[in-house]
């Protein structure tokens, strides 16, 4: 904010509320205290009472980082939340919730009655404080496949006799197998793939981030294909992923499945940072034999591996 012509900054606490003012060399030049309910107590930096009881840099953002409103005479002091009034003395709206009863039966109640863990911020409905709030930790677990083998890396003779007597059935390597290891480090599959890929799966998060309420954090799946690849690990006779004899593989696939935590901070207007962290689960999968002759049946090879996302700050829309 700007008072006679300077530069001053907030320093927040859990619910976004301001607790101190802080000038551009970061001395405190002033403090602030609430009770439960956000009726604020204005101090100076070393903890003394203000002798008026006024900001002197009359910073009219108080509790949960909303306006302060100040009525007939300094005698009423009210938070506009944009949908409707709170009142700090009485700890309650002073109109009925837009939304009837998404928070309770009482319209008139403050989130839940229970202030010092939940906000309000624009008088819809309570959440948990954005930037503090988290996402199931075991959200980031990696899922077992089932099916799964635990092979070492193919070599020609192995795959040759699973292509002769292996019937066509499909071939699923385990995340955690040498192979699925040395193909998801595999130099220019990581530098290349992964990165245009991770590209893809920035925007497809964005979208989603844009249309999560501020002052909130929402976990969300995000499945998608992966960016086309051309190059792979040679691991059999002849061929390799993605190169059908030299040129792209038109039958190989690669798909994401992302289970992502977004995290949006408390704002108004304008773009704000959403942090953003994903484990992401990537499929393989590649239709080929070992010869060039148009014989025999050909077999999926599948490779699954996991790679992390994040975390990662990207701008999107306030509201």
């Amino acid at each position: 904010m700007k008072a006679d012509g300077n530069d001053y900054y907030y320093a927040h606490d859990h619910l976004y509320s301001p607790a101190a003012l802080i000038d551009s060399s970061g001395t405190i030049q002033e403090r602030y205290e609430y009770d439960a309910y956000g009726n604020c107590s204005i101090l100076e930096p070393n903890f003394a009472p203000d002798p008026d009881g006024k900001s002197d840099y009359e910073n009219p953002y108080l509790f949960t980082g909303r306006r302060l409103d100040i009525l007939d005479n300094s005698s009423l002091k009210i938070q506009y939340n944009r949908n409707r009034y709170y009142d700090y003395y009485t700890g309650r709206w002073l109109t009925h919730d837009p939304l009837s009863n998404v928070d309770g039966l009482n319209l008139y109640e403050y989130t839940k009655s229970n202030p010092v863990m939940l906000t309000d911020i624009f008088g819809l409905t309570s959440s948990t404080c954005g930037p503090f709030c988290d996402c199931d930790p075991h959200l980031f677990d990696e899922q077992p496949i089932h099916g799964c083998t635990w092979p070492g890396t193919w070599d020609p003779i192995r795959a040759a006799a699973h292509f002769l007597i292996g019937g066509g059935r499909p071939k699923i390597f385990c995340p955690e197998s040498p192979f699925s290891r040395r193909l998801a480090n595999y130099g220019v599959f990581v530098n290349q793939t992964l990165r245009q890929t991770f590209e893809t799966l920035e925007e497809k998060a964005a979208s989603r981030a844009s249309v999560v309420k501020p002052n909130s954090c929402k976990a969300v799946q995000i499945v998608g294909w992966g960016a086309p690849y051309q190059f792979g690990l040679d691991w059999r006779l002849k061929n390799t992923i993605g190169s059908g004899g030299g040129g792209p593989d038109y039958w190989s696939q690669f798909i994401f499945n992302a289970r992502c935590c977004l995290k949006k901070p408390c704002c108004d207007t304008g773009h704000v940072d959403v942090n953003i962290r994903c484990k992401v689960k990537f499929r393989l999968a590649d239709l080929y034999s070992i010869i060039d002759f148009d014989w025999g049946t050909p077999f999926w090879t599948i490779v699954y591996f996991y790679k992390d996302f994040g975390p990662k700050n990207i701008s999107v829309p306030c509201e």
